[in-house]
Parts: C-alpha cells; structure tokens; sequence
C-alpha cells in the first residue's frame, strides 16, 4: 500500500512539473525554423539521456533497483535571452524521473526510465511521456579494481498532438568507471547523445505552410559527469553528479537495492 502511494505521488509530480518550452514552429519563417529545431533537439538530447549511471558496477544477477532521478539544466542565455524560440525565458529546468534496473548472467545490467511531464506554452502545451530503456556492460568488475562499464539507451519524447514536433528520439553510449564499493564511492561518466527531432506543421490551408512542412533534423552532442554516491546503509544508495554538456546542471538520485 505504501509503495503504490509513493509511486502515484512520484507520478503526480513529474505531472506537475509545467515549464514554459515553446514547441511551435509555425510561428516561423521556413528559414528561421533549422535553427531553432537544432537548438531543441540539442536540449533534448541533453535531458533525455541524462542521469543513466550511479556506478559503473553491474548488479549481480536477480538483483533489482528501483528509485527516482532529479534531472536538472541550465538553460545558457543564447537560448533564453532571445526575441522568439523555443527555450525563450527559460533558465533552469528539472524534473523527476522513475528508475529501475535488474543484474542479468554475463555481467549484463537492464535499465527502464519513465515519467510523464507537463511541458509548453498555452495553446501548445500538454502531457508528454518520457519512455526509455537500455543496456550496461560490465567489462572491469573485480574487487580489487576500479569498476569499468559500458551502457547504451534509448529514449523516446511521446509528444501530444497540440506540438507541432513529432516524437522524439534520442539515442545514448556512456563510457562508465567508479572507484570504490563502501558507504563512499565517486564516479564518471563520458559519452555521446544523438537526438532525432521532427517538426510536423499542420496544414494550415494559406500562407507559408498551407501545405505543412515535415522535417526531422539530428543533433549529436557529448556530456561528460563526474560524481558521488553515498550508501548509508546496504540497500540505500544516494547519489549527486555534476554534468557538463551544451546544457549542464546537476543530476541526484535515491536508488532501493532489492535481492
């Protein structure tokens, strides 16, 4: 009973989380819009794939973890400080994020991400999905060693019709290594993040888009975290990393350990 409570109420505040991003392209000239879809996918590769790894330990097999992922960025001003797009006013953004993962044989590791999230400006504004899942590689895990791992995944923005964009898609590889296994561990991350966005302009039936315009633009960029976890007890892990991309923030989390 008390675990469907947290979880609904996990629920309800990645729905609450409302923040003002922009996600109309008609109000564009056909030229303008390249420029800023590129921007938007550069934020959104940045999002999506943050926060992916604790540790570069992988979890024995049959070992679950479940928990929850503060994601969090500063929006630079060449971004916000503008006259019009899609990331005008925004400063800081952050939300939260449902984490699980399950050790599989063969030093393998299963990740599965979600949350649904309220984004955009009134009249395009509504409820998206954040949907991910992915795989961790154990390739150096003796004891007596740092820990080396690598993951790759896949998440996906499942947008509402009222966005004049598409579903998202954004693609993640992350080069793990952590030093030590007791209460105090530290940890880095380095890897890229390529994000697929479509702009999808509805017919309109006069002017520039009577006719609609379609196009998906790709974006590839590269963040690289450094950061801590705390195990004050042999279930509970707590962990804050720093995270330097084309929009950097701090990422936290609290993680239940279950065998």
């Amino acid at each position: 009973m008390r675990k469907s409570r947290l979880l609904a109420l996990i629920l309800l505040a990645g729905t609450a989380c409302a923040r003002g991003q922009d996600f109309r392209f008609s109000i564009y000239r056909p030229h303008e819009i390249e420029k800023k879809a590129e921007d938007l996918a550069d934020y959104l590769g940045t999002i999506l794939g943050a926060g992916l790894i604790h540790s570069a330990e992988v979890q024995r097999t049959g070992d679950l973890q479940v928990g929850m992922r503060v994601i969090s960025v500063f929006v630079p001003a060449r971004y916000s400080e503008v006259s019009a797009g899609p990331l005008r006013d925004e400063e800081f953004f952050w939300f939260p994020l449902l984490h699980a993962s399950i050790g599989l044989p063969g030093r393998l590791e299963i990740l599965v991400r979600g949350t649904p999230l309220t984004m955009g400006h009134r009249p395009a504004r509504g409820t998206v999905w954040i949907l991910g899942g992915g795989l961790k590689i154990g390739v150096l895990q003796e004891p007596w060693s740092p820990h080396l791992s690598v993951a790759a995944t896949y998440h996906c923005l499942a947008v509402p019709p009222a966005f004049e964009i598409g579903d998202a898609a954004v693609v993640s590889l992350r080069l793990a290594a952590s030093l030590g296994s007791g209460p105090v561990s530290f940890y880095g991350t380095l890897g890229p993040d390529w994000c697929r966005l479509p702009v999808e302009i509805p017919r309109t039936g006069h002017g520039e888009y009577a006719q609609g315009w379609t196009h998906s633009y790709d974006r590839l960029g590269f963040v690289g975290a450094l950061g801590v976890a705390l195990r004050p007890i042999r279930f509970l892990v707590a962990n804050l990393e720093y995270a330097a991309a084309k929009f950097s923030g701090f990422n936290a989390g609290i993680t239940f350990g279950f065998r």
